[in-house]
Parts: C-alpha cells; sequence; structure tokens
C-alpha cells in the first residue's frame, strides 16, 4: 500500500513542478499558461506509467 502512496504523491509533485514550469513560462516567454502546463503534466504522467 505504501507504494501507491508513493506512485500518488511523486505523480502530484510532477503536476505541481508542470504547473511551476507553466507559470515560470509564461512570466518569462508569454507563452500560455494552459497548453505547457498540460503538455508537462503529460510527460510526466506518461513518464511515470512508463517507469
Amino acid at each position: 500500500m505504501a507504494f501507491v502512496w508513493a506512485r500518488i504523491l511523486v505523480l502530484v509533485a510532477g503536476w505541481a513542478a508542470a504547473l511551476a514550469t507553466a507559470l515560470l513560462s509564461s512570466s518569462l516567454l508569454a507563452t500560455p499558461r494552459l497548453s505547457v502546463f498540460l503538455v508537462s503534466g503529460g510527460l510526466w504522467t506518461c513518464a511515470l506509467l512508463l517507469d
């Protein structure tokens, strides 16, 4: 059961990092937040599922 909670924690941390990436890129490069957030979070989820 601890393994499942660890995976969920890593997934939430990845989406938090995706949010931080989207906010930072939006402020520095004037890119749209939602698309960067979804792409970053999607890549993180795919990497986690492939592990």
